[in-house]
């Protein structure tokens, strides 16, 4: 390939290795490596003046581009024109610019920080709540939002009954590793899990219990690792374990939910449960908040959320939605 691309000079051979990933640029055409040896290439665009120039993509044998809030039309069309070798740099004008499809999507309640719910009750859809539960039953993980005026936070959920160690490593990647577990009031209790301080004095009063492990007899070592956090997990889910199958303090974080749920807490740990409810899994759900990439010192806001779930496939909802699916469904 470097044959062929004629490439000259090393100044056209850049190294990611936090990515793992090698990067050759030649005129408009940039090629990328990553450690499995897969191509991705990758089109330089000249945008419109005011904007930022893109980069288009091929993926899934369509082609996007890097402005996540725009997409243009004829992008195939474009592609096909192009040279074979890529190497043509295209100008595009406004009338070639088109919204994403956000058609199931209220885009009057996203600002560009957050979510509020518009006049249907709605953020991102009723969809979004029926995709989410289908992907929770079939042991996914989602990404579920709260309101900008709240955490202004994404969190990854999934299914308790069904977290694996995969998922499990996922989640520990991408996020601030502090893996909680929102279980109902009756399960802390028959747990023996009391609150982690007398006076919580959470500003949002996130009920967290004393942090757990599995017990020796599960297999777990320190508790820490994706796979031993996964046994913790469905252990806390199985209503058959009992008090003496954990371990106190531990690597897990319990949390007490509320008994209404979404409708009577807007909160991560209340979605978690609902979601788990509502996927017809035990009532208990796993939860974690999502870092940012772009900004690794602070946490991941929804405009960067939106890019995340759609580079990787998640399913993106918000505790709003979920709140007024079931205001829906349960009438």
């Amino acid at each position: 390939i470097l044959d062929k691309m004629k490439i000259q000079t090393t100044n056209e051979i850049k190294y990611d290795l936090g990515r793992r990933q090698i990067c050759i640029r030649k005129q408009q055409t940039i090629i990328i490596f990553n450690a499995m040896m897969m191509v991705a290439s990758f089109l330089l665009v000249n945008s419109v003046e005011g904007r930022l120039p893109m980069v288009v993509y091929r993926t899934n044998n369509a082609l996007r581009s890097t402005d996540h809030s725009k997409d243009f039309a004829g992008l195939n069309n474009i592609a096909a024109s192009a040279s074979t070798d890529g190497q043509q740099s295209l100008t595009l004008s406004d009338s070639e610019y088109e919204s994403e499809d956000v058609s199931s999507e209220n885009t009057s309640c996203s600002s560009t920080s957050g979510v509020k719910a518009a006049a249907d009750g709605y953020c991102f859809g009723r969809q979004s709540v029926e995709d989410a539960v289908a992907a929770v039953e079939r042991g996914e993980l989602v990404v579920v939002v709260d309101d900008e005026d709240r955490e202004n936070e994404g969190d990854f959920i999934c299914s308790a009954d069904l977290i694996t160690p995969l998922s499990m490593s996922t989640i520990i990647r991408y996020s601030s590793g502090v893996v909680c577990v929102a279980l109902s009031d009756e399960r802390c209790n028959e747990l023996a899990l009391p609150p982690m301080t007398v006076n919580n004095e959470d500003p949002k009063g996130t009920a967290f219990t004393v942090s757990v492990d599995a017990h020796m007899k599960h297999g777990i070592t320190t508790g820490i690792s994706a796979t031993e956090r996964a046994i913790t997990i469905k252990l806390l889910s199985d209503p058959t374990a009992k008090i003496s199958d954990f371990n106190r303090p531990g690597h897990i974080f319990p949390l007490r939910a509320k008994a209404g749920g979404t409708l009577e807490r807007d909160g991560h740990t209340e979605a978690a449960i609902d979601l788990s409810k509502l996927a017809k899994q035990n009532p208990c759900g796993v939860l974690c908040e999502i870092v940012s990439e772009e900004h690794p010192t602070q946490m991941m806001r929804l405009p960067e959320i939106r890019r995340f779930c759609k580079q990787h496939g998640f399913v993106l909802t918000s505790i709003v939605d979920i709140a007024q699916y079931r205001r829906e469904t349960e009438l």
